[in-house]
């Protein structure tokens, strides 16, 4: 019967199983909306600069993210962790999860990646959430009276995971974003099928060696009164101070920063109240004569 022998030859070519024909339907679809449909757009993958055509349909749209779903045939071989350029619009958007019940093409849920990390020269364009502190974190020096401000901020942030970016975010990494440094607090490479979850923590913008300023010393006459000690000191420090070639005077501080605990007419020991960088002068007062006065600065405890 030429009839049913067309039929069988039409579901074979569709595919043998109900499953096998409505995917290849779907695909069918899929090609066709390629062509004509306005969510129809060209994109770039990074990691082989490779072009594909693809839909790119609205999700959600937050402050904080950008969600989009891609469908694209399954032949480009799309998976999570992968990243492109959305050509049109000049974005970069990051594959975070498939939707595992879509079988006749890849579809997933893609966000937008408005940083970059480099990594071995390699670019791994990133998402970041945060960060989302409301308020600051204080703590108070005790008996001191001083108090500070803790570094509380913290990001998250999803990257492609490779050998190079598993290697790279291991914890206490600093990396530079936007001129800040963060550091790597913890990483989750197992709940997120190709990505890494890396959650930072707000770190010093600069090394110890940066945030110190080389003193300017001025050469001290020694021929006439002087007080002689530390002009650097650090904060809570202790420390003794003498006058040479004058008596008979008294000691002050110009201001709170420090205090004298201890004294005689040619000695003084001090000690530094100060949690925080600053300047205070030490002067040694004398009756009808000229003050003679050493400043003093607190460096910090960085």
């Amino acid at each position: 019967m030429p009839g049913l022998e067309n039929l069988r030859t039409r579901l074979n070519f569709l595919g043998a199983k109900p499953i096998d024909r409505m995917n290849k339907m779907k695909e069918y679809s899929l090609k066709a909306a390629l062509k004509d449909s306005y969510q129809s757009v060209t994109i770039q993958r990074v990691w082989d600069d490779k072009e594909f055509q693809c839909l790119i349909n609205p999700d959600q749209l937050k402050p904080d993210y950008d969600n989009k779903v891609v469908s694209i045939l399954s032949s480009s071989g799309f998976k999570p962790g992968d990243t492109f350029h959305w050509i049109s619009n000049d974005t970069y958007w990051l594959v975070y999860l498939p939707e595992l019940t879509e079988t006749a093409y890849f579809r997933g849920f893609i966000r937008r990646c408005r940083y970059k990390l480099v990594i071995d020269n390699s670019d791994y364009y990133v998402y970041i959430q945060g960060p989302t502190e409301s308020q600051l974190s204080w703590k108070n020096g005790g008996s001191t009276g001083t108090s500070w401000n803790n570094m509380s901020e913290s990001i998250v942030m999803y990257i492609a995971k490779t050998d190079n970016s598993l290697e790279y975010l291991k914890r206490f990494k600093e990396i530079q974003l936007e001129g800040h440094t963060w550091q790597v607090e913890t990483t989750d490479s197992l709940s997120i099928e190709g990505l890494i979850e890396v959650h930072l923590s707000e770190s010093f913008d600069n090394p110890m060696q940066d945030l110190q300023i080389t003193p300017i010393l001025e050469p001290v006459n020694t021929l006439v009164p002087h007080i002689t000690g530390e002009v650097f000191v650090r904060p809570y420090d202790t420390q003794k101070y003498q006058i040479v070639l004058a008596n008979n005077g008294t000691w002050i501080v110009s201001n709170d920063k420090a205090k004298i605990i201890a004294s005689t007419s040619t000695s003084v020991d001090i000690e530094v109240t100060s949690g925080r960088s600053g300047k205070f002068n030490l002067i040694y007062q004398r009756p009808d004569l000229a003050d003679i006065s050493l400043t003093i600065t607190i460096e910090s405890l960085l």
